[in-house]
């Protein structure tokens, strides 16, 4: 860490230099923050401040991602459900390279002291509205594989796929440090079922690609029975239909 600390000092320096930060804090977060980078990993610096969302610059032959939020934007990541659950741990491990007011150290404190007890109405909302839109894509891989559009099947099971573990992820209250990992948090966090489920549906299962998108059909018919009591009558009626196309 030393020698990383080092780099992002320097790495503040060249920035300034080519006039693209002013003084803003900036806290390391990621990979190299968490002691876990490899020798491809990129360094990912957070600027408190107005900029660019997401910027890739090489400096010193390293690759470095500067993203660049609001202190209000940040704490508003803090207090939604589906930020949170990666915002919260990244603050937790991130080391601030600098920050002459104090800013960051108040965020970090923040993340810190984090828990879900304080969103779970809000995130018991949010997970029972995202169940209920992905009804639509269920539909589709349905529908797709009813008509034999095998690639349109393929398109929209990597979708539920994709997102069915982020909206597992909220709903029981799990914190990552990367989306790397979310998929095997949540395969060991929700159990054999889930996690045979979603390993078919990303295609590691020896399966015929119709088979893979049953899978992720089945994963969604998982998710819908998980989060039935937080559906209102609106969102029961429009999972119950899709439960029933693709059972």
């Amino acid at each position: 860490m030393p020698d990383m600390m080092e780099f992002c000092a320097h790495a503040v320096a060249e920035l300034t230099v080519r006039g693209q930060l002013h003084g803003e804090p900036v806290v390391l977060v990621g990979s190299h923050a968490r002691g876990t980078a490899t020798a491809e990993s990129d360094v990912d610096l957070l600027v408190l401040g107005q900029g660019p969302e997401y910027l890739l610059e090489v400096i010193g032959e390293r690759l470095v991602a500067l993203s660049w939020r609001t202190p209000q934007e940040q704490r508003r990541r803090f207090a939604a459900p589906a930020s949170a659950v990666a915002e919260v741990p990244a603050w937790r491990a991130g080391v601030v390279v600098q920050d002459a007011e104090g800013i960051a150290a108040g965020l970090r404190a923040q993340a810190l002291a984090f828990t879900w007890k304080a969103l779970a109405a809000q995130a018991d909302e949010w997970v029972a509205e995202q169940v209920t839109g992905l009804a639509e894509e269920a539909h589709k891989v349905a529908a797709a594989l009813r008509t034999g559009r095998a690639r349109m099947a393929a398109v929209q099971r990597n979708v539920l796929v994709l997102r069915l573990p982020m909206v597992l992820a909220v709903h029981l209250g799990l914190l990552y440090d990367s989306e790397n990992e979310v998929w095997d948090l949540v395969a060991a966090a929700a159990g054999g079922a889930w996690a045979d489920l979603q390993d078919a549906a990303l295609g590691l299962r020896d399966l015929p690609p119709d088979d893979a998108c049953r899978a992720a059909l089945a994963l969604y018919r998982d998710a819908a029975a998980r989060v039935g009591g937080l559906l209102d009558p609106r969102q029961a009626a429009v999972v119950a239909r899709a439960v029933a196309l693709t059972g």
